[in-house]
């Protein structure tokens, strides 16, 4: 890697990977580039936003390609970094559970439908 990489670079590389013709290619490659991103710097989304022109230490750029070669292999976002958002909250998750899905959801707001 190129050690003058900016974070803004980096996540449009990781992107790009992510979206290449692999088989397991990422359908949303810029989500899963940044949440990757985040997990392996540290930062909060506001954060890598703000230093998006900064220089990315050769550490962080490793880890992240190192996250994106797991992704490759069509692991799912939040087994690599082991957090779920559902219902607007962050669940820890593992290969031992099951990632909260999107139609689980969908039950939730239907059964608060018919709360009184």
């Amino acid at each position: 890697m190129n050690a003058a990489l900016t974070f803004d670079a980096l996540q449009r590389q990781m992107a790009q990977s992510l979206s290449a013709g692999a088989i397991a290619a990422s359908a949303t490659p810029a989500l899963d580039a940044r949440l990757l991103l985040e997990y392996a710097s540290g930062l909060s989304p506001e954060d890598l936003a703000l230093k998006a022109m900064q220089a990315v230490p050769q550490n962080i750029q490793d880890e992240a390609m190192d996250l994106v070669a797991a992704r490759l292999t069509g692991k799912p976002v939040a087994k690599i970094i082991g957090v779920k958002e559902f219902w607007g909250r962050p669940f820890a998750v593992s290969p031992k559970v099951l990632d909260p899905r999107p139609d689980s959801e969908t039950l939730i707001e239907a059964a608060l439908a018919r709360l009184p």
